[in-house]
């Protein structure tokens, strides 16, 4: 299956610029129609490997959230914000659940996204079930977030930014934080090129209908985080 690739030219997270490029973007990829309907739930996965603000190239930046976010809106799609960073699973007092609002704050998420009504939500927070995966190379079934039961289509707003491990995150990568935190720390003490054939693997038990790549700023160095 070949993927429609539109890349757009965009300099600055200047709100109105970001807009701009994210709208032609869509423009240019005909799933973006079929998507975004009235009354379809929509589920955005930034990347938000370990929470930072956006003056660190860590975390899908703000304005991207709100551009995809604000399209979504005017097509009269209903708003899921959702990641579950592997680094929080525990929080700092050892809860295995922290508060969703806390992570959202730090990434400055919130405060963009006012005047949006927009949900937000950890994926553990509605457990995890099975997802058969074809013609697997490691994983023969990823445990993947219950959310994506409660939505009608995923858009994947992933980083570029480098990572030790696979040298590259992306939109590929970024789905792997709707991944039990169990399942992806085992995963990860494969190592290459077993980590990125199991990623692959994940990614195949479920395709978002759209990713839009935040590249305006890209992490260099020893990735993913910083």
């Amino acid at each position: 299956m070949r993927s429609i690739v539109s890349l757009q030219n965009c300099r600055e997270y200047d709100s109105t610029r970001v807009r701009e490029a994210v709208a032609r973007a869509l423009l240019e990829v005909p799933t973006t129609t079929d998507l975004l309907r009235s009354g379809r739930r929509i589920l955005l996965k930034p990347n938000i490997v370990n929470p930072r603000g956006p003056e660190r190239p860590v975390c899908t930046h703000p304005q991207v959230l709100r551009a995809v976010a604000e399209i979504c809106h005017e097509a009269g799609c209903l708003l899921l914000v959702a990641d579950q960073p592997t680094y929080w699973l525990t929080g700092r007092t050892g809860s295995q659940q922290p508060a969703a609002p806390g992570l959202f704050h730090t990434t400055g998420y919130v405060e963009v996204c006012k005047g949006l009504p927009v949900d937000w939500a950890l994926c553990a927070s509605a457990g995890y079930r099975e997802f058969p995966v074809p013609r697997p190379y490691h994983v023969p079934v990823a445990h993947l977030t219950r959310l994506l039961d409660e939505v009608d289509g995923t858009i994947n707003l992933p980083k570029l930014k480098t990572h030790m491990q696979t040298r590259l995150t992306g939109a590929v990568k970024n789905t792997f934080g709707l991944v039990a935190p169990r399942q992806r720390m085992d995963l990860h003490m494969l190592g290459n090129p077993a980590l990125s054939e199991a990623i692959v693997d994940t990614f195949a038990a479920y395709r978002p209908e759209l990713s839009v790549l935040d590249a305006v700023v890209a992490m260099e160095g020893a990735g993913p985080v910083r």
